[in-house]
């Protein structure tokens, strides 16, 4: 016992364990950015004319849901052709996210709404989430998980 006590402190065996220590790390720390990047393609139908262009908002967390662009980890802005716009956020890692969409007619690149709230242009949710009479959907509700290519559309909606 005494014999692999002093083998214990010597500097050779620091080291193998050192080295095994780093190569665990090393391991996990790849098994963890094995997730790769995908492209999300939106489109966006039911635009009710060509003024302006479509906002489009790609949110990874609750914080900001839908009304705070500031807070979206991707924004796009797409042009409007024969009712519809497409839009393609590229190299998205994988995860779960909700888009937001509005229709910024009078290309101020703000979300107008009316004096109480309502807004004044159109909008739209992925998968087609609703809000109700006193605001927007739950970010849960417009979850989807984005885990390959992918494609989804949104409906535009005047209120």
């Amino acid at each position: 016992m005494s014999k692999l006590k002093a083998m214990k402190n010597t500097p050779v065996m620091k080291n193998i364990v050192l080295n095994i220590v780093a190569l665990l790390a090393s391991v996990s720390t790849f098994s963890f950015r094995t997730s790769t990047n995908h492209n999300l393609t939106v489109s966006v139908t039911g635009i009710r004319n060509s003024k302006g262009e479509i906002d489009c908002n790609l949110y990874s967390s609750a914080d900001g849901f839908p009304k705070d662009v500031s807070k979206a980890c991707k924004h796009l802005r797409g042009k409007i052709n024969d009712g519809t716009c497409t839009v393609i956020f590229e190299n998205v890692p994988g995860g779960k996210y909700a888009v937001s969409i509005y229709h910024d007619e009078n290309n101020d690149h703000t979300f107008n709404t009316t004096w109480y709230g309502k807004p004044a242009e159109g909008v739209g949710i992925s998968n087609g989430a609703k809000g109700g009479i006193f605001g927007p959907p739950p970010f849960e509700d417009a979850l989807f998980n984005l885990d390959r290519e992918k494609r989804i559309e949104i409906n535009m909606v005047y209120l």
